[in-house]
């Protein structure tokens, strides 16, 4: 295990596992594929937000929408969100990684705990970790674009989970955990439950490491994409905000306050007035 979850050196960003040449006889190498997947995102993005514009510009003009547009941008997108979980699926052993259950403690204020409650991640080293949070972000820029385009083709309806956006709903709340489940190992938080020989670390110590720093850079970008998701619990995002403003503390990361402050928890604008239903069923979810 490396230093971000022990005191021992962390693994050069060197190793096989990324930079390995791709041999004919080979598979290609893990690190290639998903890039190499990723590069019709940014076209992607372009055409729904060229094709979200026009559609809002012809309700406005009561102009019939162009539904071929969209529902071929819709199919483009869930192609490569395919692609990426088939990749993820094929992943070789040392990108695995494994879990453990974890409650938030009931005093504690979603800001001030380094845990959000759910499933906390292990992995091989923090470079493994942050690349597969690199797949979560893909996913979840696709699973936006694919909603941005939902919107005008069909009522929205985020909580039918037979729906095309109630699937976006999901899988973007999924992507969005489990990117909270890396921060605890990237910043190298004690993790109840978790037995000491897998972290490297004695039970309830905070790892000393100079790699910590490492670890908490590479969880701000995946922080502050999760935080921007607009289906994401407020109590989450409370909780997201005070990660970044903890690594800002621990580590000087002038960047990690500035992210911190615009991340600040605000108001789900979702269509439909669907924000003030997800508020009333975290407000259950705390109360029960």
């Amino acid at each position: 295990m490396d230093g971000v979850a022990s005191n021992e050196q962390i693994p050069g960003v060197t190793d096989d596992a990324f930079y390995k040449y791709d041999a004919e006889d080979e598979p290609e190498n893990p690190l290639h594929s998903l890039y190499r997947i990723s590069l019709a995102l940014p076209i992607l993005r372009h055409r729904a937000a060229e094709a979200s514009t026009s559609a809002e510009i012809a309700a406005r003009l009561s102009k019939p929408v162009d539904i071929v547009t969209l529902e071929k941008i819709i199919e483009d997108a869930q192609a490569v969100d395919t692609a990426l979980q088939d990749w993820a699926t094929t992943l070789p052993w040392t990108f695995r990684y494994c879990s453990v259950s974890c409650l938030a403690s009931p005093t504690t204020s979603p800001e001030s705990t380094p845990i959000w409650p759910g499933l906390v991640h292990i992995y091989n080293n923090c470079f493994i970790a942050s690349f597969l949070n690199n797949y979560r972000i893909m996913r979840i820029y696709l699973q936006e674009l694919i909603a941005k385009c939902l919107v005008h083709l069909e009522p929205s309806d985020i909580f039918a989970s037979n729906s095309r956006q109630g699937q976006v709903f999901y899988t973007l709340r999924t992507m969005v955990d489990e990117i909270c489940g890396t921060v605890p190992y990237l910043s190298g938080d004690h993790i109840p439950g978790m037995p000491s020989f897998l972290l490297g670390t004695s039970a309830g110590d905070k790892a000393t490491s100079s790699a910590l720093p490492v670890g908490s850079w590479l969880s701000l970008r995946p922080l502050y994409v999760a935080s921007q998701v607009t289906c994401v619990p407020q109590l989450q995002k409370r909780w997201i905000h005070g990660r970044l403003l903890a690594i800002a503390r621990e580590h000087g990361y002038k960047i990690a306050r500035d992210i911190g402050r615009e991340a600040s928890p605000g108001v789900n604008v979702l269509a439909n007035g669907q924000d003030q239903r997800i508020l009333e069923l975290e407000t259950a979810d705390v109360n029960s």
